[in-house]
Order: C-alpha cells, then structure tokens, then sequence
C-alpha cells in the first residue's frame, strides 16, 4: 500500500527543525483539548512489539500495520488511486481535523516506523560505513524521515493540552538530535539534545502517574551519555550532562529561556489540575477539608518538594530542598493567616464558618507540626555529617563539637514545641515524644563530655556517666511505646558502646597522669630500683615509669626462648630390616578366581 509521503528529489534529505506550536492552545475554546502520553504510548508499543529483543524489523511491520488501521478507521486513507485517477493524492493531517488523540497517532508511528528502518540498518552496516555507503546513505534519509514526522507531530498538536505539546517538542528534539549525531554535527546533535532532556527531566517535577516517571527518568538517562559525547568531540573533554544543561539555561539563549517559560506554565497548569482533585487532609484521625485554591497550591508545592528531597542523594541538594520546603510552608502560613484574619472579622456566625474556622486552626497547627518535623529530619542529616568527620579524623575539635551541640539543642527544642502543640488525648504520641527528647539528650551530653574530655577529664568522666544513665531511661521509654522505634533504639545501643569506650580511656589516661606523678616522686627516693633502657613492664610490674608507654616496652615480642625438659624422640630403626611371611595361601578364593583356574 502507499502512504502519504512527499519524497524529495535530493539524493540526500536534509534535517530541519519545524516550528514550534503554540503551547497548550487550542482552535476554538469551546472545544475540548486533546491529550496524548507520547512517551508511554510509544514504549509499550515497542516492548510488546520486538524491542524487547531489539528486533526493529518486527517494530517496523507492526507500525505499518497500525498506521493502516488507523487510517481506515479514521476515514483517512490515501485517495486518487482510481482507475479514472491514476495519479497518487496523499490524505494530509491538518490540525483543523484533529478531534482525538488517534489522529495524532498517525505522525507518531510514521516517525516510528522511519525510526526502526535505520536502527535494522544501522545494525546491518554494523558501523562500518566505507563498506556499506549505500546502506549508510539510506539510514540518514531514514532519520531524516523520522524527523519530519516528528515535526508534523508537533505541529498537530495545536488542539491538545500543555503537556501534549512539550512531550511532543521533546520527541522532535531527540529524533533531530539522533540525526545530527549520525551525520557528526555535533553542536546541532547537542543542543537538541538538551533540549530534550530539560523537557523530561522538568516532567518528573510534574508530580505524575510513577509508572509515567520512570519512563522519564529512564529518558534522562538514556540521553546523559548522547551529550557528554558530544562535548566530548566539541571541546575534548567530557563534562557532566546536568553542567551542561545548567550552562545552557543559565545562558542568553532565547530558545532555551522561551522553554523554561513553557515548562514553568506547563508545571503551574498541572499543579492546578491536582488542585482539584485534592479535597481533605487527614490528621490527627481528623479530615480537614481544603476549600481554598490557595491552599491546595501550597500543599501540592510541598508534596512536589518532598518527593524531590526522597529521591535525592547529595546532601546538598537536600539542605537546598529543604530551605526551598521551609519557604513553602512559610507561604502556606501566610495564606492561613490572612484567611483567619478575614474569617475573625465576622461577629455572628453560623454554625458552617464556625467550622470553617476551626479547620483553619487545625491546618495551621498541622503545617506547624509538619514544619517541626522536617527541621528535626534536616538537624539530624547536619549532625550525622558532623559526627562522621569527627569519627573518621580521629579528633574532636572544639569548634565542630560546639556545632553539633548546638545542632542537638535545636533539635530538644524543636521537641519542646512539639510537644506544646500536641493532642493532650493522644498518649501514645506523647510517650514518643518523650522517649525522642531522651535519646536526643544523651547525645547532647555524649557530645559536651567530648568538648571537655581535653582539659578537664574528671568533669567529662561524669558527663559520661550521666550519659550511659539517660541511654538506658530512654531505651526503657522506648520499650513502654505501643511500637518502638528499632532504629532509635539501634542509636542508643551504638551510643553506649561509644560512652563507655570514651569513659574506659579517659580512666587510662588519668590512671598513667597518678601514676607519672608516683614515679617522679620515687626517682626521688634512693630506694627505687635502677630500670634499665632494655628493660620493660613486665620485668619490674611494682614500678611503673613512663618511658614504658612512650617507648612501648610492655613485655618482650617475641619472647625469649627458655630451657625446657622434653620427651625424647624415639625412631624405629628395626622395621625396615624385618622380613614378613607369605600369607597369601590363608585367603578365602573366590567365585571368579576358581571360574578363571
């Protein structure tokens, strides 16, 4: 069968870019927006189809037969086949005719279609391009292909949502980065490239289905090698993908500050639709019920932050995500307030805005709570960062030991609040509440014996002790919760064994200060007895000096061999000489022996 495609008649089709459409428009406003999950649509049709098995010539078959379904069903089939009109007239896709998402499927899996022709040759040619010319040629008229129709795609999608149109943007930039890459032009292949990954990486941010995320992220990662080898053959040097995409953005780029736009009012307008689906929060076995726009924007933001802050893994990024959350709940403070302050101005009320008004007390008090939690969470990351300096120098200096003393007092006073703010019925919250304040606490007094184990150790001695005792009353106050925390209680077993290891050497240490003192005070003493430079503890156990630990002569290593008295060794020289009589005529014989005589 023939489709519609206006073939050139250059021996070699040229790549270029189509115009971009307008985003998220549509026609005519009475008319609803089409919406289309490229990415998802074209990765299930490409698992399910032989791509599984990188099998393109399947894919390609498949795509053939669905476009001509598509078209049958849709009335769009290529006419003037006749036999009156021997000419062919192909069925052109204009946006006026886009009434559903089928239509759009049309372009879509021509691109595909063109796209599976020249991955199976490429895998003929193999690479090898100075033995397969022809081959080699026909597979960049293929991605050229591939190009227009992902471009036609684009451009179709005039009547669908925001959404359509950037996923869409990003499909044509990946398929024309494809095809610069297969003809070495390099910058050309790299800025769509990031194009196209700034496009799915600012998906992810969208908050949306986590099937559809993964296939993002997949994507992202997928083009993070295409561009560090195109840096690579433009500078000779290969940078890290999110560098390059911060420098292009950064950058005066008109087209990639139009995307940013396009990307923001993208985010926005689906921040706006998950709005409406939220109606009520849960807390405190309570539903609260978000009436105001404001708010369920505000809430979606610090859904959107929080998930950013799961998923990440440096530790920066998360001190930056959290102080963009702390924004966040700021603004949500605000809007309460201002809501409270209107709501207070009425004198008679009825019964709905009573209600109305106590729901705007419990979403402060819930976005307080919230709020106090997430600055635990990031005082606890600050402090661990702290600590496993401290423990992998070996020293405990006195400025970052007052740092982390002030980060634990942060945190008991963030409890504090807690705890003020807390249902008076829920006991069990409360029991939590105090078992954390204990476990926090004995960290704070491990970390103040540190500061003072170098000047004063008998102060630091019993801050210690003081320690170990808190350790074991809050692990009791865990064991009384209804479900204790195991990790807490993993924290304080691993805080002991370190109190009570710094507690056994600042005795060692006090205990060679009294005995340094003894020995001065007995070279005084013509009684004491001569030590020699060879010898050791060991040697003189009643006398204790100090060159013995300085110069770590405790006992002889390896040593000394002494005189002992031993079994002697007895040899059997008799044996070799015996000879032993023939018994073979004694042995019983058998079935087969007799069968062989």
């Amino acid at each position: 069968f023939f489709l519609g495609v206006t073939m050139s008649n250059n021996k070699e089709a040229v790549v270029q870019e189509a115009a971009s459409p307008v985003s998220g428009g549509s026609s005519s406003s009475s008319a609803p927006l089409v919406s289309l999950d490229i990415l998802k649509t074209v990765r299930t049709a490409q698992l399910q189809n032989g791509l599984r098995h990188s099998n393109y010539q399947r894919y390609r078959t498949y795509c053939s037969s669905k476009l001509q379904r598509l078209r049958k069903s849709l009335k769009l089939t290529n006419g003037g086949c006749t036999k009156r009109e021997k000419q062919f007239i192909p069925k052109k896709i204009t946006p006026e005719m886009i009434k559903s998402d089928r239509h759009l499927l049309i372009p879509l899996y021509q691109a595909e279609r063109c796209w599976a022709y020249a991955m199976e040759l490429r895998d003929e040619t193999r690479g090898d391009r100075e033995n397969f010319p022809r081959k080699h040629f026909h597979q960049l008229r293929k991605l050229a292909s591939a190009v227009k129709y992902a471009g036609l795609l684009q451009s179709l999608c005039v009547s669908s949502d925001s959404k359509t149109c950037l996923e869409a943007e990003a499909y044509h930039a990946f398929f024309a980065a494809n095809s610069f890459l297969a003809r070495e032009q390099w910058e050309l292949a790299l800025e769509n490239f990031v194009r196209s990954r700034t496009i799915y990486d600012n998906m992810l941010k969208m908050g949306l289905d986590p099937d559809e995320m993964d296939l993002f992220h997949e994507k992202v990662e997928e083009i993070d090698p295409n561009i560090r080898l195109c840096q690579f053959r433009i500078n000779g040097s290969a940078i890290d993908a999110s560098r390059i995409i911060e420098k292009s953005l950064t950058s005066a780029n008109p087209t990639f500050t139009l995307l940013q736009s396009k990307l923001e009012a993208v985010i926005i307008e689906n921040r706006k639709k998950q709005a409406e689906n939220i109606e009520k929060i849960i807390w405190r076995r309570t539903a609260i019920p978000l009436k105001s726009e404001k708010i369920k924007l505000a809430v979606i933001n610090i859904q959107d932050i929080l998930t950013e802050i799961d998923v990440q893994q440096d530790q920066e990024e998360k001190l930056n995500s959290y102080a963009k959350l702390f924004n966040s709940y700021g603004d949500a403070a605000e809007v309460l307030k201002t809501e409270l302050r209107e709501s207070q101005k009425i004198d008679k009320k009825s019964k709905k805005e009573e209600t109305a008004e106590q729901n705007l007390k419990l979403l402060q008090l819930y976005f307080q709570n919230q709020k106090i939690n997430k600055t635990i969470e990031r005082n606890l990351i600050l402090a661990k960062s702290i600590d496993s300096e401290l423990q992998s120098k070996g020293l405990y200096k006195k400025k970052r030991l007052e740092e982390i003393i002030r980060i634990y007092n942060n945190i008991l006073q963030n409890f504090e609040d807690l705890s003020a703010i807390r249902d008076e019925q829920d006991f069990e919250d409360g029991k939590q509440i105090a078992a954390k304040l204990l476990t926090f606490k004995s960290f704070r007094c491990f970390y103040l014996a540190l500061s003072y184990s170098t000047n004063s150790p008998a102060e630091a001695s019993a801050l210690l002790n003081r320690c170990i005792t808190i350790v074991d009353n809050a692990r009791s106050h865990h064991h009384d919760c209804a479900s204790p925390s195991s990790a807490d209680l993993l924290l304080l077993d691993d805080l002991e064994k370190r109190a009570k290891g710094e507690l056994s050497s600042l005795r060692v240490m006090q205990f060679l200060k009294t005995q340094e003192t003894k020995s001065s005070d007995s070279l005084s003493d013509s009684t004491a007895p001569e030590v020699k430079n060879e010898a050791t503890l060991s040697d003189a156990p009643d006398f204790f000096d100090r060159a013995y630990v300085s110069d770590n002569r405790i006992a002889h290593f390896p040593p000394e061999f002494l005189p002992v008295a031993c079994k002697p060794t007895l040899y059997d020289l008799a044996l070799s000489n015996l000879q032993f009589p023939d018994l073979t005529s004694r042995q019983p014989k058998r079935f087969w022996e007799w069968w062989k005589k």
